[in-house]
């Protein structure tokens, strides 16, 4: 990425979200520059959950 290109910054906050993976998926396929893309998503889950599993190919650009 040049020096001149621009980011878009995502935050999602998800409570017990069955479709946040879904939805980052949805997101980045749509994106007319994925690779300009950064996430954040704040997890909130319940004690019989776990912690989200973000896909490897965008582990790069999803924090959590």
């Amino acid at each position: 990425m040049s020096t001149h290109e621009s980011t878009v910054f995502v935050r999602i906050p998800a409570y017990r979200d069955a479709e946040c993976v879904p939805t980052l998926l949805n997101l980045f396929a749509q994106a007319r520059h994925p690779a300009r893309v950064r996430v954040g998503v704040c997890w909130q889950y319940g004690p019989d959950e776990g912690p989200l599993k973000v896909p490897a190919a965008l582990r790069d650009r999803v924090r959590v």
